[in-house]
This record gives structure tokens, sequence and C-alpha cells, in this order.
């Protein structure tokens, strides 16, 4: 069952908002593509790059556009485009979370290609440039959380566990629209794994101020929760290990 109370923003379901954000990604990929080209987008087989698909616009603000921001709305976080850190840097992260009680950086890289953001992320973290011990890395199907929390030089910037993959949910909207063809039992499959609940568990606001109180040294959390008056959303909720 989907928690109301938590995804529900401004009196609108935010499931809904995540869920139309990536059914009109997949209705604009498909106006931009072959069938078997955003088959092969949307199954992960094919990166979003112009040697593979031409869709007109730059990949990466292709994704940042009709998947990124619109699912970082839908979970109530509120953000500012490539935050400056520093005089000495020559790039920047792509977004800023302002909304949330410690500052989170984020790096948008094309769909189908994550992985190219992971040292660029790892970077930004390590440096000391942004006040920020948390990073988003996400290509708007797999969001990633990393982590420099528990090291001194920054030197151990790590994955943590709070990982998302969106593409049976993908999928199953682009099945449903007719937009691409799949086995009936692959669909339903697909339906089942749907994962904006997990999404919205994992990255709306107020579990994402939850969660990094948790990560704090038990002296830092009481300190936290002295001068705040405690979170919405209750320790109890999560494990050590979460």
């Amino acid at each position: 069952m989907v928690d109301r109370n938590l995804t529900t923003i401004d009196g609108y379901p935010s499931e809904g908002r995540a869920t139309r954000a990536i059914l009109r990604f997949a209705k604009n990929l498909s106006e931009r593509s072959t069938r078997s080209e955003r088959r092969g987008i949307i199954f992960g087989k094919k990166p979003l790059q112009p040697e593979e698909v031409d869709i007109g616009f730059k990949p990466e603000a292709f994704t940042r556009h009709n998947l990124v921001r619109p699912l970082l709305n839908a979970a109530g976080l509120e953000y500012q485009p490539e935050p400056r850190g520093g005089e000495q840097q020559e790039t920047y992260p792509d977004f800023l979370i302002t909304n949330t009680d410690v500052e989170i950086i984020g790096e948008v890289k094309p769909v189908n290609r994550i992985f190219e953001g992971k040292e660029q992320l790892r970077s930004y973290l390590s440096t000391g440039a942004f006040d920020a011990s948390y990073g988003i890395l996400t290509d708007g199907i797999e969001w990633r959380i990393y982590t420099s929390v528990g090291t001194h030089d920054f030197s151990g910037v790590s994955q943590a566990s709070n990982s998302v993959s969106l593409r049976d949910t993908l999928k199953s909207l682009a099945y449903e629209e007719e937009l691409i063809q799949m086995d009936p039992g692959r669909a339903t499959r697909a339906r089942e794994l749907n994962k904006i609940d997990e999404f919205l568990h994992t990255f709306h606001k107020e579990r994402l101020n939850t969660w990094i109180l948790y990560q704090l040294p038990e002296d830092e959390k009481r300190a936290f929760l002295d001068e705040t008056g405690g979170s919405q959303f209750a320790l109890d909720d999560f494990s050590v290990g979460e």
C-alpha cells in the first residue's frame, strides 16, 4: 500500500506525478525514435547517445528535462541547477538539493549511461568544494546515493545501500501504451516490479532527511534532534543497515 501522507505534496499524489513523468518520457522518446531504438533504450540495451539514437536534443538535457527534474519534483525535492562550489572548480554538479536538512549534490547522465558519472560525483564529494557529504547519481532510471560520511579526508566516498531502478516501471508503462512489444509474461512481471513506491520511499524529502539523520554519530544525531525538535518520521522505521 502507498503511504498517502508520504506521497502527497501540495494536495497532489506524488505517486501519480512520478508515474506521469516516466510515461511522458516514454512518449517523448517514442516520437523521436524507431520502435527498435526505443525498445533498446527502454530495456537498457542501448545508450541514449547521438551515435545510437538521434533525438534532436543533447542526451543529458533530454534526460534532465524529461525524467530527472519531474521525478525530483514528485519527491518534494527543491534544487538549484549547477551550483558553484568554489573559484577553483572547473566543472560543477548538475544540481544541489536545497530543502533537505543537509546539502545533497546531484549528477545527471543520459539514460543508460549512469556509469559515466560515478567518478565525477566522487570528485565533487572528495574535494570539499561543496558543503555536502551526500550525492545523488542518476540517469533518470537508476538512482543511487553516495556518501563521504565517516571519513575525514573525503577519500572514502562510497555508494550507500539506497539505490532504486525504475527500469521495470518504464517497461510496464511503455508496454501499456503500446510503445513497445513485450512477452505478456514479462509484461506482468514488469508490472509486479514497479518501483515507484520504493523510489518515493527512498528519495522523498522527509525520508532522505531521516535516513541522513540515522547515519550521523549518536552524539550528533541527538544534538540535531534536540535542536530541531525531531523529524517527521520516527527513527524506529529504519534499521542500522538500511
